[in-house]
């Protein structure tokens, strides 16, 4: 494989339940923030929910934007966190795809690499063009079994 693919780290059904899910914590939010007021809050609190809401808001701006791209060096997401893997350097893959769920749970790449230890990294994989990539790096052929 000699050009790059790249893609967006997380399926469209994915980034929809999360913007739904964000939706529905900003309504619960709001109305727990009228119904008991910031005076009554303590500090601590106070703080300790902005550190949660930062946390969230982080979160799903991580699925919204991370990219993941492929090419002949490198598997490698880029988001919050930028994760890389050299290619030369994977000792043993391991694709979880669920089948009939793809569109809304992400499909991750588990990457081994030599450094001895336990360490592994976690790729997300949400387009369809990048888990063919990948497919084809770890088992050299089309997921069709079409050969060529």
């Amino acid at each position: 494989m000699t050009e790059a693919v790249e893609g967006p780290s997380f399926p469209v059904g994915a980034k929809v339940l999360a913007t739904l899910f964000m939706a529905l914590l900003l309504v619960v939010g709001v109305r727990a923030f009228f119904s008991v007021g910031m005076a009554e809050l303590d500090t601590g609190i106070g703080l300790l929910l902005l550190a949660l809401t930062v946390i969230i808001g982080a979160a799903y701006w991580g699925v919204m934007t991370d990219r993941t791209r492929v090419d002949g060096q490198r598997i490698e997401q880029r988001g919050l966190w930028t994760r890389s893997v050299e290619l030369s350097e994977i000792t043993q893959l391991r694709l979880i795809e669920p089948p009939v769920l793809a569109w809304l749970v992400v499909t991750r790449l588990r990457v081994r690499t030599r450094g001895g230890g336990v360490m592994s990294t976690t790729i997300h994989l949400g387009d369809a063009r990048v888990r063919a990539a990948v497919r084809l790096l770890a088992y050299g052929a089309p997921a069709d079994g079409a050969t060529g």
